[in-house]
């Protein structure tokens, strides 16, 4: 319950910033068109960065010989190909900016860069909360994230805006500028929400230890980067089908717990549906608790 009800609050509160921000005086309507390429290209580069490992944690989490040395070989992965994608875009950052339309906003690109690799190197702790059962952490640092958020949003929104109006030396202006475009401030809030919550896993961090199991990796690869079928009944030829193929598996008859961390941990969800009509309730369950659906109209 408690991951669920802190998503949920988490999002509520988030929702909180819509208005703020769409009746602030700063921010003007094409502004927001900049926002939307940020945080359309970070969700995208996230399922890159993680390559389905947090599905493929908890799949062999559960399996006995390999409690010992999840945990590290799945957050070492992340770390290694976190500086390696990281570095990559860096390098390449002109680029990037050029395929998602913000060449002349070079700060945005940067920020949404080191919001990638932050939130990928917590993805495994996170997952390690949800795995050993303690939800009230996992919901805390989740509502602490948003909070942050928030006030620093505010903070740089309003308090130096009207700071720097009232004062023409006032402190603020060691670190900000009236001049940059707003939402690079909006951005630098999301950054710091995200360097927080990696502080707030300080201790999951502390306990990665430098031991890697080669063997457990190749397996976990195999398992991420498949397509996984879940579902009640599913048919004779589905499986017979699947068990060709090394990057298909199955789900049968999943409970309701499992499928719901199928569907939150799974990159992609793809849901067909042959309704000429209405909304499927799963779908509505997907788009809530999962990141990205692919679904025929």
């Amino acid at each position: 319950m408690w991951y669920g009800v802190s998503s949920i609050a988490a999002r509520l509160i988030n929702y909180l910033l819509t208005p703020y921000l769409t009746y602030s005086s700063i921010i003007k309507t094409e502004d927001y068109g900049k926002m939307a390429l940020v945080y359309s290209a970070i969700p995208l580069l996230n399922i890159l960065f993680t390559y389905g490992f947090e599905t493929a944690y908890f799949r062999f989490s559960a399996t006995d010989e390999f409690k010992k040395t999840i945990y590290n070989t799945a957050a070492l992965s992340l770390l290694a190909t976190t500086i390696f994608f990281t570095s990559l875009l860096w390098l390449n950052q002109h680029a990037f900016a050029q395929i998602i339309g913000l060449q002349n906003f070079p700060a945005l690109i940067q920020l949404s860069i080191a919001i990638i690799a932050f939130d990928t190197i917590t993805r495994i702790p996170f997952a390690k909360l949800r795995q050993e059962g303690r939800p009230i952490k996992f919901a805390t640092i989740n509502i602490l994230g948003i909070l942050i958020n928030i006030f620093f949003t505010w903070f740089f929104i309003s308090y130096c805006t009207k700071a720097v109006a009232t004062k023409s030396n006032s402190w603020v202006l060691a670190f900000y500028n009236p001049l940059q475009n707003p939402i690079v401030y909006v951005v630098l809030a999301n950054l710091i929400q995200s360097i927080c919550t990696l502080l707030f896993l300080s201790k999951e961090i502390a306990a990665i230890r430098f031991k890697f199991n080669t063997r457990l990796w190749m397996m976990m690869m195999a398992y991420s980067l498949p397509l996984i079928i879940a579902g009640n009944k599913p048919s004779k030829k589905i499986q017979n089908l699947a068990a060709k193929n090394k990057f298909v598996s199955v789900v049968s008859n999943p409970s309701e717990v499992n499928m719901q961390l199928l569907i939150a941990h799974a990159q992609i969800n793809i849901l067909p549906s042959f309704n000429q009509t209405g909304v499927k309730l799963k779908l509505l369950n997907a788009l809530f608790n999962g990141r990205h659906c692919l679904v025929n109209l």
